[in-house]
């Protein structure tokens, strides 16, 4: 059921499957409606919380996820993803990879 969880625990990079391609006259009003991110802190969460509540239900039985919880993943990710994107810089890339995490 967490086949890309699974691959992230073993090592392997979970096989990636394209869903679907909105043209950009699709995402212009989206796109207007995002808040940038702020310097300080994730704006908002960064994560499926659907997903990791499933996980949480999952691997704990009766156990549930918190929103004070969601939103630590969510501060994880906005940091890991800073940390990431330094990385790419001193690599002398303008692509953020998989290598550039941890």
């Amino acid at each position: 059921e967490f086949m890309a969880e699974q691959a992230v625990e073993s090592g392997e990079r979970p096989a990636l499957k394209k869903v679907f391609s909105p043209s950009m006259s699709a995402l212009s009003g989206v796109a207007q409606s995002i808040k940038p991110p702020a310097k300080d802190g994730p704006p908002e969460t960064l994560v499926v919380v659907s997903r990791v509540k499933d996980i949480v239900k999952a691997r704990g039985g009766d156990f549930s996820a918190s929103q004070c919880f969601i939103d630590a993943v969510s501060a994880i990710v906005h940091r890991e993803t800073l940390k990431a994107i330094e990385k790419a810089k001193a690599a002398g890339r303008k692509t953020v990879m998989g290598r550039d995490v941890g």
